[in-house]
């Protein structure tokens, strides 16, 4: 039967404890385009996630998993979208940078199997000549899902940089500047010496070492800086 995309991911949970919270672009899968054998619930959540361009994120506390868009704000409106955290100079203890490149896709195809459509995503303003690796999946049944399939594809281009960056983990944010727990996905002001970027983050790690009766607890947070979209 037609299912949407969320419903979908929501029957790999039934009647288990586990919630699905379905944060990306939603459209119609006729009956028949969806199939697969021999996978777990998770392994089809990630083929789910993967048709919209999104990841699985897992909740630190409940009993939940998040679909969301692999890039939530596209590299070329960071600079114009209000940040979700603001990180300062003073707060960071610690920097290490690791530069990585990716070809600068403008134009990528995004196809459906033996049902679904076919479209040519294209950058706006840009002549759509430089194509990236053509994306086929069963799941491709709608023009709204090949289109955020596309907008993901083409996120992810250009110079780019992991910066590593060791910060103060505080119970709750202390004004600006001075972030509490920041979190994967969330967009990033980076305001350094150099000048500002901005950036998403991509992973955060926890580390706490106890001296004396004080506990020291830091947060190590990677973001994923764009150079040729963003800044």
């Amino acid at each position: 039967a037609t299912r949407t995309m969320q419903q979908l991911a929501e029957a790999e949970v039934a009647g288990t404890d586990v919630t699905v919270q379905y944060d990306t672009v939603d459209w119609l899968v006729p009956g028949g385009a969806w199939h697969y054998d021999s996978q777990t619930p998770m392994s089809a959540l990630l083929h789910i996630a993967a048709a919209a361009g999104a990841v699985v994120q897992s909740d630190p506390a409940l009993p939940q998993v998040r679909i969301a868009p692999r890039y939530p704000v596209s590299p070329w409106d960071w600079t114009t979208t209000a940040p979700d955290v603001q990180i300062q100079d003073d707060i960071v203890t610690g920097e290490r940078l690791q530069l990585q490149s990716r070809p600068q896709f403008d134009a990528v195809i995004v196809a459906g199997e033996k049902v679904g459509v076919a479209a040519r995503v294209i950058r706006e303003g840009e002549a759509g000549q430089t194509y990236a690796p053509q994306q086929i999946d069963q799941l491709m049944t709608h023009a709204d899902g090949t289109r955020e399939r596309g907008r993901n594809v083409l996120a992810d281009r250009g110079g780019q940089a992991a910066v590593e960056h060791d910060i103060p983990l505080f119970p709750a944010p202390l004004g600006t500047g001075e972030p509490g727990l920041v979190l994967p996905l969330q967009l990033a002001r980076r305001v350094a010496a150099e000048g500002t970027w901005h950036g998403v983050a991509t992973a955060v790690r926890i580390n706490a070492t106890r001296q004396g009766a004080a506990v020291d607890v830091v947060q190590t947070v990677t973001l994923e800086r764009h150079y040729t979209d963003a800044d």
